[in-house]
């Protein structure tokens, strides 16, 4: 939906990834390991990634501490 309304971008990163996208393109985040993200962490902390490194950034709100609890543990 995001590419329909603002058009297609090469440069993204998804987080909280979760398997949502298959497109190996997208660099991915997620903190459970058996997504196979290309990064393993927690969104919340992305200190490892250059600011300015992606031209879009998507998540799949909303997210809290305790909601990602009760959902994912």
């Amino acid at each position: 939906m995001i590419d329909y309304i603002f058009g297609h971008e090469d440069n993204v990163i998804e987080v909280c990834s979760r398997g949502v996208s298959n497109d190996k393109d997208i660099f991915t985040v997620d903190i459970n390991p058996e997504t196979n993200p290309t990064v393993t962490g927690d969104a919340q902390y992305l200190d490892s990634i250059p600011d300015e490194k992606f031209s879009r950034w998507r998540a799949d709100p909303p997210y809290s501490e305790s909601r990602a609890l009760s959902m994912y543990n």
